[in-house]
Formats: C-alpha cells, sequence, structure tokens
C-alpha cells in the first residue's frame, strides 16, 4: 500500500472512530457529517480502487477506480467483498481496514492493493471494451492482460480454467486486430 493510501486509512480509522460528544441533535449531526464527508474525500484520494462496505459486502461508497471496476462486472464486488469479510483468503490483492461506526455497526475500507492501475489505464481498458465491443468477462481479461498477467494467472485470479483464458484472449486479438499481447498492448495505449 503506497504512503499516501496509508496516510488515508488511519485518517479514516480516527475519523469513525471518535465517539460524538453529547450535544445538541442538530451539532451532532453536524459533525457526523463533516466525519463522513472527510473520511470519502480520503477514499477518493486513494489511487487504487477503494470501497467502503459493510460487514455484508454491500458497497456504500467507491472512488473513481473502484466505480470503474464495478462497471466492469457489477456483480461480482459485493460478494467477493462479503466472502472475504467472512474469513475466506484475500488472493485477489485486497487490503481490509476495520472502521467502527458510532452506532456499534462494522464498515471496512477494502482496497485492492496489489497491481493498482492509473486511472489513465482503467480508461485505456474501459474504451477499449467499448470500441472492440468485448463481453464483460473479456474486460476482465483485457485489464488483467495489459498489468502483465499470464493466462495461468488470469485463470486464477478470475476463478476459470486457463483454456478458458486462452479462448478470451483469442478473442480479444480478433476484435483489436492484433496477433500477440505485445501488440495489443501498443493498440490499447493508442486508444
Amino acid at each position: 500500500m503506497s504512503s499516501r493510501s496509508g496516510f488515508v486509512a488511519v485518517l479514516a480509522r480516527r475519523l469513525v472512530k471518535f465517539p460524538l460528544r453529547r450535544a445538541s441533535p442538530k451539532r451532532a449531526l453536524r459533525r457526523e457529517s463533516s466525519s463522513l464527508i472527510a473520511l470519502i474525500a480520503g477514499v477518493e484520494a486513494i489511487g487504487a480502487p477503494a470501497f467502503i462496505v459493510e460487514k455484508s459486502g454491500r458497497v456504500l461508497h467507491a472512488n473513481a477506480n473502484g466505480r470503474l471496476l464495478i462497471e466492469c462486472d457489477p456483480t461480482a464486488i459485493a460478494p467477493l467483498l462479503a466472502r472475504m469479510l467472512a474469513g475466506a483468503p484475500s488472493d485477489g490483492g485486497w487490503e481490509l481496514i476495520p472502521l467502527s461506526g458510532r452506532n456499534g455497526s462494522q464498515r471496512f475500507l477494502a482496497i485492492r492493493s496489489v497491481a493498482t492501475r492509473t486511472a489513465s489505464a482503467v480508461a485505456f481498458v474501459h474504451t477499449a471494451s467499448e470500441r472492440w465491443k468485448l463481453t464483460r468477462r473479456q474486460v476482465q481479461v483485457l485489464d488483467l492482460v495489459a498489468r502483465g498477467m499470464m493466462n495461468a494467472d488470469i485463470g486464477r485470479e478470475l476463478q476459470i480454467g486457463v483454456t478458458t483464458v486462452e479462448f478470451h484472449v483469442a478473442a480479444i486479438f480478433d476484435k483489436a486486430g492484433v496477433s500477440n499481447r505485445a501488440t495489443l498492448i501498443a493498440r490499447l495505449h493508442e486508444l
């Protein structure tokens, strides 16, 4: 995790742990709102996909890269986070940071920490998916290919077989009009 996202995580923990003093409801609401605004601003500053989630895996907020990740596969993020929060291993490079809610509710800051990408790299894949008319799974495969992952690693990450990955990579090559990964990456950056 970068030092910037580490700082944001520390800030987020502090903002949600401090209990409100007994004050007027109006003052308490104002204070709660300012803490929430600061937390959301901190999450937005994280370069990696980041989410504020409930114990159930329900996403309460996603930063810009998190929203792009959700766009690629809208039904996958919440169940993945719920499984990790239930104790399943996090083999996708996720870091979960507990946040204590004022009313006792458990929330977490979930950050995808490995192979983070810039917003421009996410935009390249997003543009390619529209231009080449890729399926949702092909977008996921292209995303991982663009990060330099090999077919076996992509299969493990997406929990599919290597031959299925090869099928998707071949379909992406056809749609992009290329014959190898190097040319695919170059074409991707030309978009």
